[in-house]
């Protein structure tokens, strides 16, 4: 079992979500708590360990800490604006 935690700019901008849009990215990323890797993410190319996770037209970039099984949600955004 994983433990999620966000940034400081993902939790910011989540802040600024419609209810359902946030909702809907909140239950994708309960998936991750007991599967860092579920069927769609893919890693980013070029990096070492962050993988992104597709919620609609929303991206959400992420690493995984085994040493204390713990998710790092580093960025939420939009897919136009998510890998700048």
């Amino acid at each position: 079992m994983f433990k999620i935690l966000l940034s400081k700019d993902a939790a910011d901008f989540l802040g600024h979500l419609d209810f359902q849009a946030k909702e809907r990215i909140k239950k994708k990323l309960e998936i991750l708590e007991t599967d860092p890797y579920p069927q769609g993410v893919q890693k980013i190319i070029g990096t070492k360990n962050i993988f992104r996770l597709r919620i609609g037209d929303y991206r959400a970039l992420y690493f995984v800490d085994y040493l204390t099984n713990t998710i790092i949600v580093d960025k939420i955004d939009k897919r136009s604006r998510v890998y700048k």
